[in-house]
């Protein structure tokens, strides 16, 4: 059975888009509210749904710059006001800007119908493998189960940092981790929030540690890549509380891969790193809209240290609703 190659590099820039905002974490300003609402509810069950809508930096004919989205729901139970568990699972959707998009060898689709022939997750667009099996409207994104622990540090009369521990397990119900054949990956990370350290003003910091179990060390393919085994990663930010329920803020991360070891039983390592900077206005309690500006992408590109602030291809634009019950 013939598996579609995998392009790291390409792979690489779109995830690390997506981890801007984290995965299922909904971006800086979701991580504050989930410190600032999850402790103390009434109601033990807590559910989020969000809509989120990106466009790179110069949309073209070229399919790698195609407009996405992604619909999550995550649904969140508190056991106590420390401890609570919450699964989380989504959709994510393409829109080709080419004005025909083949599916396969013998369809071809106007590109108002462009969605039915997403399917392509590692942002290849490769026709001889893209099947009329591969093509769809939306494409399942990874399933998470996860549970917290908070953990308050009073460190004086108006500061407390607050302190999540975070274990989760990722299945793998996307098609990229399906045909990396990913049996799962567990994941950890710290959150360090510490509201109001100036008036208004919050500042976090997320050390996290993911490790994935694959069938295969390499992807299929007479030249598939290795595929990661090992990320490390950390990540700063800051937000800050406007008037009429406004805020803007900012965050950075960087992330270390190491793939699997090779035939020759090297392990190669990949540095990538990101920023995102979002300003959002709350006209609810439960309802959340942001602008984002989002970019990523590998360290070293071509060989050499090789860092852009803004890139036609790997900066992107998002537009996000929330809404939590």
């Amino acid at each position: 059975m013939l598996r579609r190659p995998q392009r790291p590099l390409a792979w690489a820039t779109l995830a690390l888009c997506l981890s801007a905002s984290g995965a299922y974490a909904q971006g800086l300003q979701t991580t504050q509210d989930d410190a600032r609402k999850a402790v103390g509810e009434a109601f033990p069950v807590r559910v989020l749904g969000l809509a989120q809508f990106s466009a790179p930096a110069a949309v073209d004919d070229d399919p790698a710059n195609d407009l996405q989205a992604a619909y999550l729901l995550r649904v969140t139970y508190t056991l106590n006001p420390t401890f609570s568990v919450w699964v989380a699972g989504g959709v994510s959707q393409r829109f080709f800007q080419a004005n025909e998009v083949t599916c396969g060898d013998l369809r071809a689709l106007p590109n108002y119908m462009a969605s039915e022939c997403n399917g392509l997750p590692d942002d290849v667009w490769d026709p001889t493998h893209h099947t009329e099996e591969a093509a769809g409207a939306f494409e399942l994104l990874d399933t998470v189960l996860a549970g917290v622990a908070r953990t308050p540090v009073k460190l004086s009369e108006d500061l407390t940092l607050r302190i999540m521990h975070e274990l989760a397990a990722i299945l793998p119900t996307s098609r990229i981790s399906k045909a990396q054949d990913l049996y799962a990956a567990a994941r950890y990370r710290t959150r360090f929030l510490l509201p109001n350290v100036l008036p208004n003003l919050t500042v976090l910091a997320i050390p996290r540690v993911s490790y994935r179990f694959h069938r295969y060390a390499e992807a299929a393919g007479q030249s598939g890549p290795a595929i990661t085994q090992l990320d490390v990663g950390a990540r700063v930010g800051a937000d800050y509380s406007l008037p009429v329920s406004m805020g803007v803020g900012a965050s950075a991360g960087t992330r270390y891969l190491r793939r699997y070891a090779n035939r020759e039983g090297d392990a190669r390592w990949l540095q990538t790193w990101d920023y995102e900077a979002h300003l959002t206005y709350s006209p609810l309690a439960w309802l959340n809209f942001g602008l984002g500006l989002e970019h990523g992408e590998p360290v070293i590109r071509n060989g050499v240290r090789n860092i852009d602030l803004f890139d036609r291809d790997r900066t992107r634009y998002t537009f996000t609703a929330l809404a939590t019950y």
